[in-house]
């Protein structure tokens, strides 16, 4: 049905039935999560959700993934950028939580983020949002990878420094198999034949750009590149190794 309303967001982030989803949608079941503002453009949630404690939220997540897996033990793999909104109430409800960082020049991330929502809103209504997603998202943005450092420099100081890998976004997408099986060793998880033979299979079916194109650029949002890098140069600074 998505597909039908809005095709243009299957080139940008396609989720099929019988694949992993993001575990925002678990959050946002507790309306708490902020990819409930990628789809709906409102302020006053915005605000409120972005000061909210998510602890009651990520307690309510851990319940609903202990009944999907009640009948499937196993470690769970979770994957969401929404979790830069309070990593901290995370790590009280997941306290043996580990953390793969994926490192990509966080401007260009602004732009891409920009578009998605614009393309989500889209969905459920013709009104031009873009001037409120210009002003609001590259803020929001660079509050992640503050709380991210914030969080980062907590958990170092607790002695959980080993608890975070570093992966640079290129050589996951320029190699991904290799990428991950460095992840594993990171993480001291066995990289089994099956699992990489799994892997290979997935990524030779699911090629990238086989729905069409993400296109952006800060140009069409009017968005200044030399202001964007000073507001994250701190990020810029501390993961200059894993940024090209």
């Amino acid at each position: 049905m998505l597909e039908m309303i809005n095709p243009e967001f299957k080139a940008i982030h396609h989720d099929p039935p019988d694949m992993p989803l993001e575990c925002a949608t678990v959050l946002g079941q507790h309306f708490s999560s902020l990819h409930l503002s990628t789809t709906f453009n409102l302020p006053s949630y915005m605000e409120w959700m972005l000061a909210n404690d998510h602890t009651e939220a990520y307690r309510w997540h851990r319940a609903v993934l202990q009944v999907l897996q009640s009948e499937c033990p196993g470690q769970w793999q979770l994957k969401s950028p929404v979790h830069l909104v309070d990593p901290f109430a995370l790590a009280a409800v997941y306290p043996d939580a580990r953390f793969v960082l994926t490192h990509r020049n966080p401007v260009d991330v602004i732009a891409s983020a920009c578009n998605l929502v614009r393309v989500l809103s889209g969905t459920f209504t013709d009104a031009d949002w873009r001037p409120y997603i210009r002003e609001t998202w590259p803020e929001v943005i660079g509050s992640l990878l503050d709380n991210q450092s914030a969080f980062r420099d907590a958990q170092i100081a607790a002695g959980r420094a080993s608890a975070f890998v570093d992966v640079a976004y290129a050589d996951l997408v320029r190699d991904p198999i290799a990428t991950v099986a460095q992840m594993y060793e990171a993480l001291d998880q066995p990289f089994t034949a099956d699992a990489e033979s799994a892997m290979r299979a997935h990524s030779a079916q699911h090629t990238k750009d086989r729905f069409g194109s993400h296109s952006y650029s800060l140009e069409d949002w009017d968005l200044d590149r030399g202001e964007l890098t000073e507001r994250v140069q701190p990020y810029l600074t501390r993961y200059a190794e894993f940024l090209e």
